[in-house]
Order: C-alpha cells, then sequence, then structure tokens
C-alpha cells in the first residue's frame, strides 16, 4: 500500500505520484492490479495503461490491466488524486492467469 497521506500529509483537491522501478527476467505480457481512494493513473514505460476518475475509498484490485513488461528494467508510474478524506493505493503484478510475478524491485 502507497498511503500518500502519512508520506505528504493529509491534503485536498491534490495529487501525488509514486515511480518504481523493476527488472524481470523474460519480456511478455502481465497484469497491473490496483485499488485506489480516490481516481488512479498508471503508467508503464511510459505508456499510459489505465485511468479511472473515481471518488471512492481504496480497496485491493479494484481496477486491472493488461500491460507489457520488457526483459530487464520496466518503469511504473502511479499518480493518485485526492479529494478528501483517505489518499492511498494498492498496487500488485501478476502474470495474466492471477499467480504471482516473479520481479526485482530496482533502486
Amino acid at each position: 500500500m502507497i498511503d500518500f497521506a502519512s508520506a505528504i500529509g493529509q491534503k485536498d483537491r491534490v495529487c501525488g505520484f509514486a515511480f518504481s522501478k523493476i527488472s524481470v527476467e523474460s519480456p511478455g505480457e502481465a497484469k497491473i492490479k490496483v485499488g485506489s481512494d480516490d481516481g488512479i493513473r498508471v503508467w508503464v514505460n511510459e505508456q499510459p495503461v489505465l485511468e479511472r476518475n473515481v471518488d471512492r475509498g481504496s480497496g485491493i484490485d479494484q481496477d486491472q490491466a493488461p500491460i507489457l513488461l520488457q526483459a530487464g528494467e520496466n518503469r511504473i508510474l502511479i499518480q493518485v488524486t485526492q479529494g478528501g478524506g483517505g489518499w492511498n493505493a494498492f498496487v500488485r503484478l501478476t502474470k495474466v492467469d492471477g499467480s504471482p510475478l516473479k520481479f526485482s524491485p530496482l533502486d
């Protein structure tokens, strides 16, 4: 879980970004599964893969999108909008069939 309110402080009518780099051994299709409080946008390797303009509380796997990972480094950028109240996101990567995806975080 990415807790923007704890990391940045409680704000209203703003957005926050989270960035991560991961490495996979082989290229291939996968899924990114997210939940957010409130709206969310996701880019993988600079390509937009998901956008939900919603006002909601977060939960695990509220939205999902197919993604294509390249062998080696992959960049994931998440934007979460904040209307009011909670401000966080859940993010996980899986194989297409939903099983765990093996990857390594990069600095």
